[in-house]
């Protein structure tokens, strides 16, 4: 309650993931929420993301999503999982928006990078175009900045990415930690897939200039 009053007040979306609490439901954490607040780490391996343990899609997810929740991926260290990322894809939950929790930990492997993330859900299934509107437009939109950020249009920061698809064969890793429990809460396995495709970084525009900050 206190977050989502922060939230009002200032007059922006609320950040959240889902904690697993025997007297607070996840359907029940899901309906506080407004249209325009994210939920955050929903595609890992534990209990208290995108699935229950039974690997049915947690009860007012879509409804949630539907409602203009927005699910967002959040990959960190242990903040994805091949097979409930599949789940839920199969189930019709797809990720609004893609994103990385990338720090000093996870940039060392599973995450490595925001192409390295790309990479998996094409793996997954998800066209490139798809994959990117959910890395640009989208968040850009749902951060309120889509007049600035993630388009192209005249006026705006002129921020791109430049990258290009490699094909060959390529291990994906979702989580290096081999535990299976967090605290009371199962998880699932890591595991290591191999994709024929892969997202490469050739180069970064920062305000319409090549970004080398090597060079500064």
């Amino acid at each position: 309650d206190l977050a989502l009053e922060a939230a009002r007040s200032a007059d922006r979306p609320l950040l959240f993931g889902l904690r697993e609490d025997e007297d607070w439901a996840f359907a029940e954490q899901l309906e506080l929420l407004r249209p325009g607040d994210v939920v955050t780490h929903s595609f890992h391996g534990f209990e208290d993301g995108v699935l229950e343990g039974s690997g049915a899609v947690v009860e007012g997810m879509k409804d949630a999503q539907s409602r203009g929740v927005v699910i967002d991926l959040g990959h960190g260290a242990g903040g994805f999982s091949f097979k409930a990322a599949e789940k839920a894809l199969a189930n019709g939950v797809v990720p609004d928006t893609v994103s990385t929790d990338i720090h000093t930990t996870s940039i060392k492997g599973p995450v490595y990078d925001f192409a390295t993330t790309i990479t998996k859900l094409m793996h997954l299934g998800m066209s490139l175009e798809e994959v990117m509107r959910r890395s640009t437009e989208t968040p850009a939109r749902v951060m309120r900045l889509g007049d600035r950020l993630g388009t192209l249009k005249v006026g705006a920061e002129g921020d791109v990415t430049v990258l290009k698809v490699e094909e060959g064969r390529f291990k994906l890793v979702d989580r290096l930690s081999p535990a299976t429990k967090l605290g009371s809460t199962n998880w699932e396995p890591g595991i290591t897939v191999e994709a024929s495709k892969k997202l490469v970084h050739v180069h970064t525009v920062k305000a319409g200039a090549v970004y080398r900050p090597w060079l500064k």
